[in-house]
């Protein structure tokens, strides 16, 4: 390998090393050891005059675990896992192929916690019943159903939580309250950065078209993620409200084969979309975030990935 090659090799190793300071005042002995192991290699590469040694050095540096860092950027190096997750999509970055990510979006890129709160809020002024319930509930403590969280802190007003239910259901699957959700800490970023790199998004969700169309798209918009660009974006809805989203997922599988596209990845909160996602794409990773799921979901897939957060 030519010298400059190997030197910038190395370099945009060393280019990550505000992170790598950060990851040493964390509590992973193996993490550090390693980080300490290899910050040494490239001091002896920075100053070896050999150029033999120079080739063994750099080919050592760039095996290690934190090599896969080199290319990405720092903000996504905190989160391990998640950032091997991103190089393992940019290795198969082709640019002779046009390919794909699928990205669901309740619970997978958005958090629809603040969207219930307001509901939440809103309800407790028609029904006051509910004010000394709601004010023990902080939008982190929101799950899947309102009316449970509700339920979990002492309200136990039958009549009321019928009620609450219709008008939580009014509101939930609109275009006007799907604007209170907030993008996961580093979910815009890193769907960004696979659109910069020339992979086309495909939003895939179960909202639906004539309810919550316009709202996603102009939620998606202002929170910053990459849309509108047809040429390399697409919003996928539901055509009605009554299909069941497994149905509407598997039914856009079948109609995402027919793009002539390779499927990179696929994101997803429910674990039986994450199986199906797999089942259809085998060497595409399928990638679970664990953050709210739908009651009784089946059994997760050993080859889904399991995901935290995006941070």
């Amino acid at each position: 390998m030519a010298q400059e090659q190997q030197v910038r090799r190395v370099l945009n190793h060393k280019s990550v090393y505000g992170a790598i300071e950060r990851l040493l005042n964390s509590n992973d002995r193996n993490a550090v050891s390693e980080i300490r192991h290899t910050l040494s290699l490239i001091d002896k590469f920075l100053d070896t005059q050999d150029p033999a040694e120079a080739e063994e050095l750099a080919n050592e540096i760039n095996s290690t675990q934190i090599g896969l860092d080199a290319s990405l950027p720092a903000k996504f190096i905190s989160n391990r896992k998640y950032g091997e997750v991103l190089q393992r999509i940019l290795d198969r970055i082709d640019s002779s192929k046009k390919q794909m990510v699928i990205f669901d979006i309740d619970s997978t890129l958005m958090n629809t916690s603040p969207r219930n709160y307001r509901i939440l809020v809103e309800a407790a002024g028609i029904y006051p019943e509910l004010t000394p319930y709601v004010s023990r509930l902080t939008e982190s403590d929101l799950g899947w159903n309102i009316m449970d969280d509700l339920k979990s802190v002492g309200f136990e007003n039958g009549r009321v939580i019928q009620k609450l239910t219709e008008f939580w259901a009014r509101r939930f699957f609109t275009n006007k309250y799907v604007l209170y959700d907030t993008p996961y800490e580093g979910s815009v970023d890193f769907v960004r950065e696979l659109y910069n790199r020339g992979i086309f998004v495909y939003y895939l969700t179960g909202r639906d078209v004539p309810g919550m169309y316009d709202g996603t798209f102009d939620s998606l918009r202002i929170c910053g993620f990459p849309i509108g660009d047809k040429t390399s974006t697409t919003l996928h809805c539901k055509p009605c409200f009554e299909i069941a989203d497994i149905d509407f997922k598997k039914e856009a599988i079948r109609e995402i084969k027919s793009m002539g596209m390779e499927v990179l990845a696929s994101f997803e909160n429910e674990p039986g979309n994450a199986n199906a996602f797999k089942e259809s794409f085998p060497d595409a990773d399928s990638i679970l975030i664990k953050t709210i799921t739908s009651p009784n979901p089946p059994e997760l897939r050993e080859d889904v990935i399991e995901l935290d957060s995006y941070v």
